[in-house]
C-alpha cells in the first residue's frame, strides 16, 4: 500500500508540473490575434521572448468521394486503371474516357459551394482533361478543366444546381476528343466549403486534425550540414567529402527564401537546392541558386535541402573543425540578416486529435477540447430485429442509443445532421422506404440508427455486413463532453517560426529493432535518433538507420536492451492541417505578462503539491 500511494503521488507530481493554460487573448503587450491555416506560422517582425497564447481548430474534412477512385464499383464509367494510394490513371487515344461519380453514392447539398481537389503527378496528354462539367446529369453547374501537360495540385471552387431532381452523377470527369496521346494521373477528393486557401492533402474519407507537436524555431531554419553530395536527379550521395548538404527543412508553399553562408570558405560557393513534396518525391532536383542565392518554393513543394560546392578548394578535404563552423543560414523573406543567427528548437509535444462531422469542430483552447465527437463500433449485440413491413425494403432495427448519457434524449434536431456512418448515405427519416434506396441509414428520433436493405435480408446477413462499422455522432454543444489535456507553455522567439507539425516521439528499448507505440501514425520519415544512456542522449547518424514498413526501426550497431528516442514524421494525408489563434508579446509589457501567468500557474501547482504531499504524509502517519 505505501508503494502503491508514494508511486500514485509522484505519478500526481508529473503531470502537475506540465499543467499550464493557454488562451487567446489580445491584452497590453500583446500582438492582436492573428489566424492562420497554414502550418508554418513566421511571428511578427516585432515579436519577443515571452509566452504565446493560442487555440487551435480542428478543420475536419469529409471526402464526399469516399476512396475515390480506389472505390471503382460505386462509379458509372471508370475507362481508367487504379494504381493504388488514389490514383488512377487515364490513357489517351483520341476516345472518350469516362470516370463518372455515382450521385446514389456520393451525394451533395443542392446550391451548395464545393472545393474539388486533384492531385496530378503525371500529365503527357495532348489533350484538356475535363475534370467537372455541367452535363444535365451532373450536379454542378460550371466545368473545371486541367490543361494538356499540366501537373500539380488544383483546387477549383464550384457551386452544386439549385435542383438536383433527376441528378444521377455527383463528379463527371472525361477528356476531350483532341487528347489523342499520353496519359494523365491524378487522384481526386469533394470537399464540402471552400477549401482553396487552405493547406490540405489527399484523404480518403473522413479525415481530422491531429497535432502531435509544437515547434519553436528562430529565424534561421537550417539545424545542422552534413558531408557529402547530392547528384543532378536529386538524390543523396557521398563521394565529395569537400561538399555539404543539409538536412530536410519544412517550407511554405509559394512564399520566397534566401539562404546565406558566412564562412570564407563557402563565401563563393556554388549553391543548389533539391526540393521535394510532402510524400517526399523530388520536385526539384540540384537546382543552381544564382547572386542572390533565393528562390521561391512552389505550391506542392513541403521540404528542401542545401547543397553547397566547394569551388574555391573544390580538393581539398573539410576538418570536422571547418564543418562545425559552418554558419549556414536559410530565412523566410527577400533580404538575408546581416549577422548569423544560431538555429534553435524548442519542441513540446502535446498529442492532440481534433476531429469534426458536416461543419462540427472540436476546439482546442487552454487544456480543454469542446465539441468532442463521440465514437461506437457496431456489435453483433446491437440488432434487435428486422422490420418486414415495407413493401420492397426491410429495416435492420439496432437497439444503438447515440443520445445516451445525455440530457433531454428525444431532442434530435442535431443528431440528424451531425451523424456520419463512412460507405452509408444518411436517409431522411420520413422518406424512410419511400426513396427505393439501400444502403442508406436512418437516425430515430429516439437516437437509434436503422439500416435500409433489398427485400429478403436476414438479420444475420444485416449483422455481416455491418458488424464493426463505426458511428461518428455529435449532440448539441451544451450536451458535448471535455477533455483535459496536458499543456506546456510555449514560448515565441523573436522573428521566429512556429510549425503545427503532424510528427511524434517515442522512446522505447532496442529488442531486434524499435517497434513504434501508435500504429495509426506510421513512420513516413524518422527526423532524428538518440540513444540515451546515464541521462545523457547521443545523436545517431541518420544513414544508420532502417525503417521497415512503417512500423519498425532497426540501427546499425544497435545492441539489445539499449534505450533510444525516436522523432519521426508521420504521412500528412493522416490528418487536416487545422486553425490556428494566436497572439504573441511584442514589447516588454507582453512578456512580463506572460511570465507572470506562468509563475502565477506554478505557484498554484505548488500549492496543489504541498496539499497532496499533507495528504500522502497523514496516509503515510507521518
Amino acid at each position: 500500500m505505501l508503494n502503491k500511494n508514494i508511486n500514485k503521488f509522484f505519478a500526481t507530481i508529473l503531470c502537475l508540473l506540465f499543467v499550464a493554460t493557454n488562451t487567446v487573448f489580445a491584452i497590453e503587450g500583446y500582438s492582436e490575434v492573428i489566424e492562420e491555416t497554414s502550418n508554418i506560422i513566421s511571428f511578427p517582425e516585432n515579436t519577443v521572448k515571452g509566452k504565446i497564447d493560442f487555440s487551435i481548430e480542428g478543420n475536419t474534412g469529409v471526402n464526399i468521394l469516399g476512396k475515390g477512385y480506389a472505390d471503382y464499383d460505386k462509379m458509372y464509367d471508370f475507362d481508367a486503371f487504379y494504381m493504388g494510394d488514389g490514383y488512377a490513371k487515364i490513357t489517351m487515344d483520341g476516345t472518350y474516357k469516362n470516370t463518372f461519380f455515382k450521385f446514389s453514392d456520393h451525394p451533395v447539398k443542392s446550391n451548395t459551394q464545393y472545393t474539388v481537389f486533384a492531385e496530378v503527378r503525371k500529365n503527357t496528354s495532348n489533350g484538356l482533361f475535363v475534370l467537372v462539367d455541367s452535363h444535365s446529369s451532373s450536379a454542378f453547374t460550371s466545368e473545371a478543366i486541367i490543361d494538356a501537360g499540366e501537373t500539380g495540385i488544383f483546387k477549383f471552387l464550384r457551386t452544386t444546381k439549385s435542383d438536383l431532381t433527376g441528378i444521377t452523377v455527383t463528379m463527371r470527369s472525361w477528356n476531350n476528343l483532341s487528347s489523342t496521346l499520353g496519359e494523365i494521373e491524378l487522384r481526386v477528393m469533394l470537399l464540402e466549403g471552400d477549401w482553396t486557401n487552405k493547406e490540405i492533402s489527399y484523404f480518403e474519407g473522413v479525415q481530422g486534425a491531429k497535432v502531435h507537436n509544437v515547434k519553436i524555431l528562430t529565424k534561421n531554419l537550417i539545424p545542422s550540414v552534413q558531408i557529402g553530395n547530392i547528384g543532378s536527379d536529386g538524390t543523396m550521395l557521398s563521394d565529395y567529402n569537400h561538399s555539404i548538404y543539409t538536412g530536410l527543412t519544412e517550407i511554405k508553399p509559394n512564399t520566397e527564401y534566401i539562404s546565406s553562408f558566412n564562412n570564407e570558405i563557402y563565401k563563393t560557393s556554388a549553391l543548389y537546392i533539391t526540393t521535394y513534396d510532402a510524400d517526399l518525391n523530388i520536385i526539384r532536383p540540384r537546382t543552381a541558386l544564382t547572386g542572390t542565392k533565393k528562390f521561391t518554393s512552389l505550391n506542392n513543394e513541403k521540404y528542401v535541402r542545401l547543397y553547397a560546392y566547394n569551388v574555391k578548394n573544390n580538393l581539398v578535404a573539410l576538418t570536422q573543425a571547418e564543418l562545425d563552423n559552418l554558419n549556414v543560414m536559410l530565412v523566410e523573406g527577400s533580404t538575408a540578416p546581416i549577422e548569423y543567427i544560431q538555429y534553435q528548437e524548442h519542441t513540446e509535444n502535446i498529442g492532440v486529435e481534433l476531429h469534426g462531422i458536416n461543419g462540427i469542430h472540436d476546439t482546442f483552447e487552454g487544456n480543454t477540447v469542446k465539441r468532442r465527437i463521440k465514437e461506437h463500433t457496431i456489435t453483433a449485440e446491437d440488432f434487435a430485429t428486422m422490420y418486414t413491413g415495407f413493401t420492397h425494403y426491410d429495416l435492420a432495427q439496432t437497439n444503438v442509443n447515440l443520445l445516451n448519457g445525455f440530457k433531454e434524449p428525444t431532442d434530435n434536431n442535431v443528431l440528424e445532421n451531425t451523424t456520419l456512418i463512412q460507405g452509408y448515405n444518411r436517409g431522411v427519416l420520413n422518406d424512410r422506404g419511400i426513396s427505393g434506396k439501400t444502403n442508406y441509414y436512418y437516425v430515430t428520433i429516439e437516437g437509434r440508427i436503422d439500416f435500409l436493405f433489398p427485400k429478403g435480408t436476414t438479420i444475420d446477413q444485416a449483422k455481416t455486413l455491418l458488424v464493426g462499422t463505426k458511428i461518428l455522432y455529435v449532440a448539441k454543444e451544451q450536451y458535448h463532453e471535455t477533455q483535459q489535456l496536458i499543456l506546456p507553455s510555449i514560448i515565441a522567439e523573436p522573428n521566429g517560426t512556429m510549425i503545427i507539425d503532424n510528427s511524434t516521439k517515442f522512446a522505447a528499448m532496442y529488442t531486434d529493432g524499435l517497434t513504434i507505440e501508435n500504429k495509426d501514425l506510421p513512420i513516413e520519415h524518422v527526423e532524428k535518433v538518440y540513444k540515451i544512456k546515464d541521462g545523457i542522449k547521443t545523436a545517431i547518424d541518420l544513414n544508420n538507420v532502417k525503417v521497415e514498413g512503417g512500423q519498425v526501426i532497426t540501427i546499425a550497431g544497435a545492441i539489445n536492451g539499449e534505450i533510444y528516442e525516436v522523432s519521426y514524421k508521420f504521412p500528412s494525408q493522416l490528418t487536416t492541417t487545422p486553425t490556428i489563434k494566436y497572439s504573441v508579446p511584442i514589447n516588454m509589457q507582453g512578456q512580463i505578462n506572460g511570465n507572470l501567468e506562468i509563475v502565477e500557474n506554478n505557484n498554484k501547482l505548488m500549492q496543489e503539491i504541498k496539499n497532496r504531499l499533507q495528504i500522502l504524509r497523514q496516509q503515510m502517519g507521518l
